[in-house]
């Protein structure tokens, strides 16, 4: 027997009633529906060829926790721990004619008795399968006991006509150029948030992504991770934001519960939980999901609630979207992981957007000898406009010795690597930091980079850590950006060199990898 968690809805026969409840009758026992366990919702729950109760109290563990006049209810959420596997999706597209609604929310309508008209659009008025019917394995068209079972008209008001349509930049293999295509999405679920995506960034870790730097991500994906919008809908359970709230999305979920969490640094968390929502092609059928949870380079987007930050909504998406990688990851590394102090000497290896804003963060920090270093002048000058006092073009001289000779002999107090690319920058952070100074790695390498120490490098003292998402607390670092930004005190419009439409994407990325650009920005 294949269960995926609401195995099907039985009918109580009564002419099978003498021992008990030796067995149940499926109203359709060809057909599997998606597993939508939610915790604490009793679902009913059957087998059509084994004693239905007898049976899933064995294979639970535990009693039926509620016996109705004609089913038997199970907690979903321990029938789905049990059998080991929760899905919120269709694993193959419905037969013609059935319901197709992937509404989360929707629980098949598995208690008429209580059931919750809007849970499902697309199904008729409630009604009961009455015992004669369900044992002659009839399935009429406008019973409701199960909505993502039982058949249901065909023509106007399936599911698939009110899915919402939206428009997505998807990756379909590594080192592909990215098609902008349509995309079907259903409405939010338990704990979720529809996000309208007004603003997208081009990051740098989607070019990872796009070149199959990071093997973690495999295609077909959603692009994108930092974005800002408008919620549009909330599933049930969400209670952080509101229909109409502007927002900027994070990367990064967290559990709240664990140690990292509890301790503060929820940008490590260790149990982030996963998100399940995805978008649908109507041309192949398959499932696509949004890259970290986010995809912003989509006119919208399904994410967890503890993603969808509130912020001020005269902050302009454009900018704001910058606040959901780059910013926080630059200005965050300085003012969080590093903690720079006032009247510091800081060096900064790499001009680029996260660059520019690890510069930033430390002119906002307090450090009066700010040194970016980079291959290309024209991001030197950039730098300069951003808050560097001097800059060194590592093209022309050894990066290291020109850092030691602008601070006396001595190094810098903190140094950054911003690239994260090749190994070398990595290792000249760590030499041109001074003695008990701070080596901070900003950059995200591709997957197998070596670096190689001298360990005798290390030995008068030096830190050297790594810095995640600028060691973000997103609930309390966006809004402060955008209060930063709002003060003058940090140029997010300096950073965004141009601007695309969605159907440039790949343009975009072009600029990108050709070093031609700060950021971009896709508006949406």
């Amino acid at each position: 027997m294949k269960v995926y968690g609401v195995a099907a809805i039985g009918y109580k026969n009564p002419q099978r009633d003498r021992a008990g409840w030796p067995g149940a009758t499926l109203v359709d026992p060809n057909f599997q529906p998606p597993l939508r366990a939610l915790p604490g919702t009793p679902l009913a729950a059957t087998s059509p060829q084994v004693g239905g109760r007898d049976f899933l109290a064995r294979l639970l563990g535990h009693q039926v926790l509620q016996t109705g006049i004609e089913r038997t209810h199970f907690r979903a959420d321990r029938l789905g721990a049990k059998l080991g596997r929760v899905n919120s999706h269709w694993d193959s597209p419905p037969a013609e004619g059935r319901c197709r609604c992937r509404s989360k929310d929707c629980l098949g309508g598995v208690d008429p008795v209580r059931a919750v008209p809007d849970r499902c659009q697309f199904s008729p008025a409630p009604t009961r399968l009455s015992s004669k019917s369900a044992s002659r394995g009839r399935s009429p068209a406008n019973n409701r006991a199960c909505d993502v079972i039982h058949p249901l008209p065909g023509g106007a008001g399936s599911s698939a006509d009110r899915m919402l349509e939206i428009e997505s930049a998807v990756l379909h293999g590594y080192n592909q150029p990215i098609a902008v295509e349509g995309l079907e999405l259903s409405d939010p679920g338990r704990g979720e948030v529809l996000v309208e995506l007004k603003a997208s960034g081009v990051c740098h870790s989607d070019w990872h992504v796009i070149k199959g730097d990071w093997s973690d991500v495999p295609p077909p994906v959603v692009l994108g991770h930092e974005g800002a919008g408008i919620v549009r809908a909330i599933g049930r359970g969400v209670n952080s934001v509101r229909e109409g709230d502007h927002v900027i999305l994070s990367w990064m979920p967290n559990c709240g519960r664990c140690e990292a969490c509890q301790h503060g640094h929820p940008n490590v968390c260790y149990d982030p939980p996963p998100s399940t929502a995805s978008a649908r092609s109507p041309r192949t059928g398959q499932d696509v999901p949004f890259l970290y949870g986010v995809g912003s380079m989509s006119t919208h987007s399904l994410v967890n609630e503890n993603v969808a930050i509130p912020i001020d909504k005269s902050m302009p998406f454009a900018q704001a979207s910058l606040i959901g990688c780059g910013v926080t990851t630059g200005v965050g590394a300085v003012i969080n992981t590093a903690r720079v102090r006032p009247g510091s000497t800081v060096a900064v290896f790499g001009a680029g957007g996260v660059g520019l804003c690890v510069v930033q963060g430390a002119a906002i920090a307090g450090a009066t000898t700010i040194i970016a270093v980079d291959l290309l002048d024209d991001k030197l000058e950039r730098a300069r406009r951003m808050g560097a006092t001097q800059t060194v073009n590592a093209a022309e001289c050894d990066p290291v010795e020109a850092i030691r000779e602008l601070t006396g002999g001595l190094g810098a107090h903190y140094a950054f690597e911003a690239i994260g690319l090749v190994p070398e920058p990595f290792v000249q952070a760590i030499r041109a930091t001074r003695t008990r100074g701070t080596t901070v790695w900003v950059g995200h390498a591709p997957e197998n980079t070596p670096v190689t120490l001298d360990a005798h490098d290390l030995m008068f003292e030096k830190t050297v850590i790594g810095s995640m998402y600028g060691s973000a607390r997103p609930r309390i670092d966006f809004p402060r950006m955008v209060a930063l930004y709002q003060a003058g005190r940090l140029n997010l419009d300096g950073l965004i060199t141009r601007s695309f439409p969605l159907g440039r994407v790949n343009e975009a990325f072009r600029l990108l990898a050709e070093g031609k650009v700060a950021r971009s920005v896709l508006t949406l």
